[in-house]
């Protein structure tokens, strides 16, 4: 590799090789890293360019140069590091704004503190700063030389979780009225939540709830919505939205058998939304006094909702708009009034009905929510914050035992540059958006905190290289958006992920995830490996087979259907999960693993080992209480497989009256009540 090359990629935050799952050094070519640097900024078409980008690199650096954001942990900054222009530029004039508007300033004398070539000079913050995102300003007596910077000052560590908490995996999108072929809604959720909340449970989790494209473009999944920052009006119950009358209802959708037409659902329930609100807006609404504030506190909903309704009236991704359209600029005429009115009433509705689930409180369950790791590729967040993310590549996974072709996600990566510019303003407010309801937010892919797999575009995914984020400021933003709101912060922490970032989770109070069907050890009692502390557990996530499935094989089966396993290898794997199988029976006093209660009473034994453990959360999988074999996603495949579109054997009505459900998560309950200290 060239070494210039390299070099720059280094100073760029590009890891130029990794270590696999399988242990070994796997390095970028000099094809890969030249995409990757141009999609961070880098003027470079090719190896031969990055002696010129890099000294670039060295000439652009300013005078009074200071790190974009810095982190105070329990408030207290570190010293603060500047680039003088010179030996003589020693003083500067400090002043610092609390996100509260408090002011202060003072004169500042700094101390050598070694130097990269140029004289560098440590300032002390004199004061303890309260949480924050605070901003701190230099200026030397050259107006020229000034600089500022983001202080994020944060709790060193989350609170730990209160008891031994437990609740259940509800995906909204599989429990609707079959016979009316529709999806569950907010109105639903909120009763799963008091249902759940009466049987002792604290959380009921389910999948992304963000906004999605559901007509032109059109993107079901939950991993890639339409935006970060608004929720999904799909899952809006008209019924009890402002503006609604008694005759309202969802007009009847034709059964679609066991998937979801998400089309025909979607445009249905719009339909009844869009009466409910003409019917708003002709009545005053726009003086609504909840409606005004939620305008207040949400400045972008306006830009949002003309962006959903350009949308709609080109019926394509933002980037076939007109020009000046697809640039980012939209005034009022450039959609249609009512189209603009209705997204903006549907945005806010939807985040009212989530807002009355978390505010239920008494004894209803709260929502464990779930945040994606980033957005769609025609989202409304990459088109209005167009330079914070990357073009030319695309975000995914390295290779694993389960995916040997590494995994490509689609969707484009933020640019860290360019996020601490910004004080990580977007990454803070998908945050926030997410915690003002969460009693609990899982973040998909934790890993991300310290580093992301970007793969160029017309790349193989096992061609891609990480990006190092900066970690220590997004673990700061983290923990200081989670501590404003009470909110437990699980990180999903599967697959490859470094030890460094684990360690960080737990120096943090961030708890980590423990999933049963990864955990199994044969040969041991218990058959799987103990659970390590205050984690969130469970048998399976929704990337998972259900158990019965596992149980079965059937997963292996499968992979085998789809390539991802070829004949010697699902021979090999049978053979292992049959020694799996009768490793745990025999644990658990089971003579056949074939019976046909086997897999009812490994699942149901394997809760409670999990309930009694320490683990801080406890989730069960629904469909695991019925016997479920179908899986909600299969990763790796799209059209492959109905992911996200398959409906639970039950809908929500019949789920709540389920006294077989409704015992075993009992028998949970009491097994997670705290233990009464010996007198």
């Amino acid at each position: 590799m060239n070494a210039t090359l390299e070099a720059l990629a280094r100073r760029h935050g590009v890891q130029t090789r990794y270590h696999d799952i399988d242990g070994q050094l796997r390095g970028a070519s000099s094809d890969v890293l030249c995409a990757v640097l141009r999609a961070l900024g880098v003027p470079i078409e090719g190896p031969a360019d990055a002696a010129d980008a890099l000294a670039s690199l060295d000439a652009a650096r300013p005078s009074g140069f200071v790190a974009p954001v810095l982190v105070a942990w329990d408030g207290v900054v570190p010293p603060v590091a500047v680039h003088d222009a010179g030996p003589d530029a020693r003083r500067v004039t400090l002043s610092l704004r609390l996100d509260d508007g408090r002011t202060m300033a003072w004169r500042g004398i700094g101390v050598p503190a070694g130097h990269d070539g140029r004289p560098v000079r440590a300032h002390e913050i004199p004061v303890t700063l309260p949480p924050g995102c605070h901003t701190l300003t230099l200026e030397g007596d050259d107006p020229a030389d000034s600089a500022a910077c983001t202080l994020v000052a944060a709790p060193a560590v989350l609170p730990p979780p209160a008891g031994r908490a437990w609740g259940v995996h509800l995906p909204l999108h599989a429990y609707g009225d079959r016979t009316r072929g529709g999806v569950a809604d907010y109105e639903g959720l909120a009763r799963a939540c008091a249902w759940v909340g009466e049987l002792g449970g604290a959380c009921v989790a389910t999948l992304p709830l963000l906004a999605a494209f559901l007509d032109e473009p059109f993107e079901f999944s939950p991993y890639a919505p339409a935006s970060r920052l608004f929720w999904n009006d799909l899952y809006v119950d008209p019924r009890t939205a402002p503006g609604a009358v008694d005759t309202t209802d969802v007009p009847d959708v034709p059964d679609s058998g066991p998937l979801v037409d998400y089309r025909a659902v979607a445009a249905l329930r719009r339909r009844a939304l869009e009466e409910v609100a003409a019917r708003f807006h002709a009545a005053g609404g726009e003086d609504d006094g909840a409606f005004v504030a939620w305008r207040a506190a949400h400045p972008h909903a306006d830009d949002y909702a003309r962006f959903r309704a350009a949308c709609d009236r080109f019926r394509a991704p933002w980037t076939a708009w007109p020009d000046r359209l697809r640039a980012g600029t939209l005034e009022p005429g450039d959609v249609d009034a009512a189209t603009f009115r209705y997204h903006r009433y549907a945005a806010w509705v939807a985040d009212r009905q989530l807002a009355a689930i978390a505010a239920q409180g008494g004894a209803s369950a709260g929502l464990y929510l779930d945040q994606p790791i980033g957005v769609h590729a025609h989202s409304y967040d990459t088109w209005r914050e167009r330079a914070l993310f990357a073009s030319g590549v695309t975000v995914g996974a390295p290779p694993d035992p389960f995916f040997r072709g590494g995994q490509n996600w689609g969707f484009p990566p933020i640019i860290p540059a360019v996020s601490r510019r910004t004080g990580h303003r977007h990454v803070r407010a998908c945050l926030r958006h997410h915690m003002q309801h969460a009693r609990v937010l899982r973040l998909d892919h934790v890993m991300s905190l310290q580093r992301l797999y970007w793969i160029p575009e017309g790349a193989a995914a096992t061609d891609g290289v990480y990006v190092e984020s900066p970690h220590e400021e997004l673990l700061a933003v983290l923990v200081l958006e989670a501590t404003r709101t009470g909110t437990t912060i699980v990180g999903e922490d599967l697959g490859t992920v470094t030890p460094e970032i684990r360690a960080a989770l737990d120096r943090r109070g961030i708890q980590r995830m423990y999933v049963a069907q990864f955990e199994f050890r044969p040969g041991h009692r218990p058959p799987m490996a103990p659970v390590p502390g205050p984690v969130a557990a469970s048998v399976n996530t929704h990337d998972l087979p259900p158990f019965a499935a596992f149980w079965h094989g059937l997963d292996l089966e499968d992979q085998h259907a789809l390539g991802q396993l070829d004949d010697e290898a699902l021979v090999l794997a049978r053979r292992e999960r049959a020694a799996l199988r009768a490793d745990v029976c025999d644990a658990f006093g089971i003579r056949d693993p074939d019976t046909p209660c086997a897999a009812e009473h490994v699942f149901r034994s394997l809760s409670c080992i999990l309930a009694e453990s320490d683990a801080a959360l406890l989730v069960l999988n629904l469909e695991d209480l019925w016997g479920e074999t179908r899986p909600q996603n299969v990763p790796g495949t799209t059209t492959e497989r109905p992911n996200w579109r398959r409906r639970a054997q039950v809908d929500l009505d019949a789920l709540l009256r389920d006294g077989n459900v409704a015992a075993a998560l009992q028998l949970i309950a009491r097994l997670r009540a705290p233990v009464a200290e010996p007198v």
